[in-house]
């Protein structure tokens, strides 16, 4: 997928997070991060076409999954891993489509970092 597209994936993400998240490019992905606090990743866009997310409820992934979506694990060995997943594919058609089940997942991520950073977690 164009890179222009990925871009404006990352932004609606960043839209869909009420604005709590900033968009931070890199050479190979855009960061989706806290606009205040600790510097912690809540999404990830890649160039290729994968979208990762902290999904901690087990309800949301199952609401992703009865849509249609298939999550794969993102791969790591610390503890924290357990809860980012992958959507591969995902388009800004998607994001609109479904735009409450995105807005979910985005809003559960800024509440997993947010989590993190007040050491629930």
């Amino acid at each position: 997928m164009a890179k222009e597209s990925r871009r404006e994936i990352a932004k609606r993400i960043a839209e869909l997070s009420g604005e709590e998240l900033r968009v931070e490019p890199t050479q190979k992905y855009w960061a989706l991060k806290p606009k205040s606090g600790k510097n912690i990743v809540a999404a990830v866009v890649s160039d290729t076409d994968r979208v990762q997310f902290i999904i901690p409820s087990q309800v949301l992934r199952d609401r992703a999954k009865e849509e249609g979506f298939t999550l794969s694990p993102a791969r790591g060995g610390m503890a924290m891993h357990e809860q980012k997943f992958y959507f591969r594919g995902l388009s800004l058609n998607d994001l609109r489509i479904r735009e409450t089940l995105f807005r979910d997942v985005v809003m559960g991520s800024v509440e997993a970092i947010r989590d993190r950073k007040s050491g629930k977690m």
